[in-house]
């Protein structure tokens, strides 16, 4: 039988080294992915939270109060169901439906239906 040298069981053992680290280095990376989509899964739950603790009936009426006050508009039909908000109004003036348009959208409103025509928006919000 041959003996084995001790060059061979050092080359042996470096081989054997080397795959270890390539195999810790892949599942470092792929822990590393794992804690981030983690991360990120946490973050969306805490604005969903967040987002679920500030919507409300209340502060919903109050915003679109506060948007309707503050640009003014006089030929405006609120009407409030339930669960809906209708608004309508009629106006020549592009600005002011383009402002009340703006200022909806990018508040946090949960929109059902948006009709637009020529001179009148229709709106319904949900609560």
């Amino acid at each position: 039988m041959r003996k084995v040298s001790a060059s061979t069981y050092l080359l042996l053992s470096i081989v054997l080294f080397l795959l270890s680290l390539i195999f810790l280095k892949s599942t470092t990376f792929e822990l590393q992915k794992t804690n981030d989509s983690f991360n990120s899964f946490v973050q969306n739950g805490k604005v969903y939270d967040n987002l679920k603790k500030n919507w409300s009936k209340e502060s919903t009426q109050k915003d679109l109060e506060k948007i309707i006050s503050g640009l003014k508009i006089k030929d405006l039909s609120k009407k409030v169901t339930g669960k809906k908000i209708y608004i309508s109004f009629e106006d020549k003036s592009l600005k002011k439906i383009d402002k009340f348009l703006n200022k909806v959208l990018n508040s946090h409103f949960k929109i059902i239906s948006l009709n637009i025509t020529d001179d009148t928006l229709q709106i319904e919000v949900g609560l």
